[in-house]
């Protein structure tokens, strides 16, 4: 049984593969998959716990089908166009940033390793992450019940919601610490999809990848089941999208609004941070839509809505 919590990671390859196939570049390919796979994670798990239905037939027929539909979406696009892969123009990378590259994916390759073989073994993972991870798996559920560390029920919860799908999935834990060291990855992609955005070149958006891949407590954290990377690549993904250059867009500020929903379903002190970006990406959209910036932000209000509000209704 453990093998079928592998039905999510192919649900992950697939749509990055289909968001490449429609022309994304890698880095923004990676991030929107992380927001799609994660919202839409995100629902399931609220719809599957009105019921509860929260367990492994429910789960495993979710994203077998998934997968199902997003491979064939991929081959029709592939029947109907070329594929970005394919026709994307590549400069000659140096040497200097061939080894930069290798070295990010390397450090990646190293900690992905302890994030597999080492249990979750730290005091919040027993006492809170993994611990309410068992609660929703035994009830079918993520709703409340009775406990006296009452941070299970009231902290946000999205990192806990994907755990709970590889547990169940995965009949075990194996596999738990990947969200952090997936969100950690996500984070460097995004770090890099931001820095040319701002204008910087390849070699400039490798060295932000870098400096994402070095941070110490980033290192410790990826190999756990904590949530502050799976927050920080949210919001990160959030300040890449609202750089995006088609600012007039209301596909643009619907990805930037599931980005931050997913961040703030995280753990909400990254409004403390996405604060700025948040009236920096109102004021590009205002001068983008004009009055039509009105609807954006009626958007941006409902998927931040629709994301949190189960969670609020509860507490």
């Amino acid at each position: 049984m453990t093998f079928a919590a592998l039905v999510i990671f192919a649900v992950f390859a697939a749509v990055f593969r289909l968001f490449r196939r429609i022309g994304a570049p890698w880095d923004q390919a990676v991030v929107q998959t992380g927001t799609a796979c994660g919202f839409g994670l995100l629902l399931a798990t609220e719809k599957l716990s009105m019921v509860h239905t929260l367990h492994f037939v429910p789960l495993l027929a979710l994203w077998t089908n998934a997968l199902i539909v997003i491979v064939v979406a991929t081959w029709i696009i592939r029947l109907n166009r070329q594929s970005a892969m394919e026709s994307e123009s590549k400069a000659a990378w140096t040497s200097l940033e061939r080894d930069m590259a290798l070295l990010i994916a390397l450090w990646l390759g190293v900690v992905a390793l302890i994030a597999l073989f080492a249990p979750p073994n730290n005091f919040d993972s027993m006492t809170y992450h993994m611990a309410r991870v068992a609660h929703w798996r035994q009830n079918a559920s993520v709703g409340h019940y009775p406990t006296n560390i009452d941070r299970q029920l009231y902290q946000s919860p999205f990192a806990e919601y994907v755990i709970v799908h590889l547990q169940i999935l995965g009949d075990g834990d194996r596999f738990a610490n990947l969200v952090q060291w997936l969100a950690w990855v996500m984070a460097v992609a995004a770090a890099h999809g931001t820095t040319l955005r701002l204008g910087a070149s390849r070699r400039a958006a490798l060295v932000a990848g870098a400096l994402v891949v070095t941070i110490p407590m980033a290192i410790l954290q990826a190999s756990s089941t904590q949530n502050d990377l799976v927050a920080g690549a949210y919001l990160l993904a959030f300040v890449m999208f609202i750089l995006d250059p088609a600012a007039d867009r209301h596909a643009t500020w619907l990805w930037a609004a599931m980005a931050l929903a997913l961040a703030i379903a995280t753990k909400p002190t990254v409004l403390l941070f996405g604060l700025p970006f948040g009236l920096w990406g109102a004021y590009r959209a205002a001068r983008a839509m004009g009055k039509r910036v009105i609807t954006t932000a009626v958007l941006i209000a409902v998927v931040i809505a629709i994301a949190n509000g189960p969670h609020w209704a509860r507490n």
